[in-house]
């Protein structure tokens, strides 16, 4: 969960860590959590568009750089790469919200 928490905060979205917690919310059943349900749990709509595009770009690099698998040193090597996962994640936006 450390590592988790270290992912949030790097993210700025450190305020949710107690939600996720009550709810038993990890990395791995983040990834599986859709827009709804994170609604649910009281993310805002901009909240959850930063954290499915985050969930997005791990999904691109699973293994970190220099043998650094933390979700933090992965979401850092994404920001690292100009122009990565854009279109992933504008479809993923798309994809996660009904009314467009």
């Amino acid at each position: 969960m450390t590592d988790f928490l270290t992912w949030l905060r790097s993210l700025g979205l450190d305020r949710y860590a107690q939600v996720f917690a009550d709810n038993d919310v990890d990395l791995a059943a983040l990834r599986l959590l859709s827009d709804r349900e994170l609604q649910e749990l009281g993310v805002s709509l901009g909240h959850r568009k930063k954290l499915m595009k985050a969930v997005a770009d791990l999904a691109d690099n699973p293994t970190g750089t220099e043998g650094n698998n933390s979700p933090e040193s992965r979401v850092q090597s994404q920001k690292d790469r100009p122009g990565s996962s854009v279109k992933r994640a504008r479809a993923n936006f798309y994809r996660s919200d009904p009314r467009l």
